[in-house]
């Protein structure tokens, strides 16, 4: 007969095996959990790359050649389909939302813009930009026009900040030859296109941009749609960049440029552009976050480097608002 002693050592033993046995569970059961933890993570990574990838190519080939299927096809598939706000990928997909719905506009194809909107604002009725684009579509459905020009102008009223309420209800007054109405709404918002211009230049001891080098100047008034910026260029500059204001939506023509009395050669040919592209003889910048453009320039007969040299570059600007163009020259009736 086992002793009192033989029988609490075994006691012992045998909960010192079961309290090892549960330690052992315990981290099994941590390990096991991390380690469907680090799968889970890595899958969601892979697919949220995977989708920002295929998003950003959807609207690279998309920008080249307008043409909506590319973003239609993506966002009917079962992975954008399933995306809602909140989800990682979800600002892609409004991005990709607000491109299709511009460019369906851009094509007139207002039933597929109507279809579209209703699409982006069921994920999200509280997405003015989506509203604006539902309200212009229906505006040009035949026995809706009042009920989308009505709700462009209350909600433009409530939120005058919005970008695409603004330029859509501008449309829409131009459309019924309320010019007069239509102007007033763009000009409102147009003042920083005067004030939002930056000019930098390179030297021939110092051949790159930077904010040392540059100065920050207004559009001035010029003779008829001209307008002109005024600034002093060192007598040993090589090149000069313009730097247009921050998304903006600019058509450029007619580009002359002076410096010190003497008129520079400008050849579209070797004029660099950033976020900018020519178009029928014109430079346009379509929204950028930083579009700028820059020319080689020749200073001659100046013995002085250090010399400050007046220079003058002479431009018609217009704002391009959603197809429709405005003269900025006509801001400086109202300045």
């Amino acid at each position: 007969m086992p002793s009192k002693f033989s029988l609490k050592v075994g006691a012992n033993s045998f909960f010192a095996v079961l309290a090892a046995v549960v330690l052992i569970l315990f981290f099994a059961e941590n390990t096991r959990d991390d380690l469907l933890n680090n799968i889970r993570d890595f899958w969601i990574t892979h697919h949220m790359e995977s989708l920002n990838d295929e998003g950003r190519a959807a609207l690279a080939d998309e920008e080249l050649d307008r043409n909506p299927d590319t973003l239609i096809r993506i966002l009917e598939s079962s992975a954008w389909d399933q995306l809602r706000p909140g989800d990682r990928a979800y600002h892609l997909k409004r991005r990709i939302l607000a491109r299709l719905c511009t460019t369906l506009r851009e094509r007139n194809d207002y039933e597929e813009l109507v279809k579209w909107a209703q699409t982006w604002l069921v994920l999200n009725d509280r997405d003015l930009d989506a509203r604006a684009f539902w309200l212009e579509g229906i505006r040009h459905i035949p026995g809706r026009e009042k009920e989308g020009l009505k709700g462009l102008i209350s909600n433009y009223h409530d939120f005058p900040e919005n970008l695409y309420l603004r330029h859509f209800l501008a449309a829409a007054y131009l459309d019924l030859g309320e010019v007069e109405a239509a102007t007033k709404i763009v000009r409102s918002k147009m003042s920083h296109l005067i004030s939002g211009w930056q000019i930098f230049w390179t030297t021939s001891d110092s051949d790159f941009f930077s904010q040392s080098r540059s100065t920050r100047v207004p559009l001035s008034p010029g003779v008829g749609v001209r307008t002109t910026l005024q600034f002093d260029l060192p007598a040993n500059t090589t090149r000069v960049r313009i730097d247009f204001p921050p998304t903006a939506h600019l058509r450029i023509h007619d580009l002359k440029l002076s410096i010190g009395g003497e008129k520079q050669k400008i050849a579209f040919k070797e004029v660099r552009l950033s976020q900018m592209r020519y178009e029928g003889g014109s430079l346009v910048s379509y929204g950028g976050n930083d579009p700028f453009f820059w020319l080689p320039v020749e200073i001659v007969g100046q013995a002085n480097p250090d010399a400050k040299l007046p220079a003058v570059l002479h431009l018609e600007v217009k704002a391009v608002i959603l197809g429709r163009e405005f003269s900025l020259s006509d801001l400086f009736d109202e300045t």
